[in-house]
């Protein structure tokens, strides 16, 4: 596998976009650590061979700034209080289906 680009976005629907798109490729999804290379060994999520990301190591991999990385992470609580679960604790709990539907509410249907 292909490590991940390395592009910057600078809005949070941006971010959200990209990692949405990125787990097209489910194999691309990760729960636990931030983030693994093709191996399968930790990494940071800003490593230039990381294949794989969680919700968190996607934010970070993904945005220019951490303001932007909050304020999509604000975005997807927005959306994810009408249960009880934070963003993050959806992806590493509920799984692959449950955390994309989020990011697709989060984004309106425009993914």
């Amino acid at each position: 596998m292909k490590p991940i680009h390395m592009r910057k976005y600078k809005t949070p629907e941006s971010v959200i976009r990209a990692i949405y798109r990125l787990w097209n490729d489910k194999r691309r999804w990760l729960q636990g650590p931030v983030a693994v290379t093709a191996e399968g060994r930790d990494t940071d999520p800003e490593d230039p061979t990381a294949c794989r990301v969680c919700l968190l190591g996607g934010l970070e991999r993904f945005t220019l700034t951490r303001e932007v990385a909050s304020c999509a992470l604000d975005l997807l609580w927005g959306v994810a209080c009408e249960g009880e679960l934070s963003p993050v604790a959806i992806n590493e709990e509920q799984g692959y289906a449950a955390i994309r539907k989020l990011m697709r509410k989060a984004l309106k249907g425009k993914v």
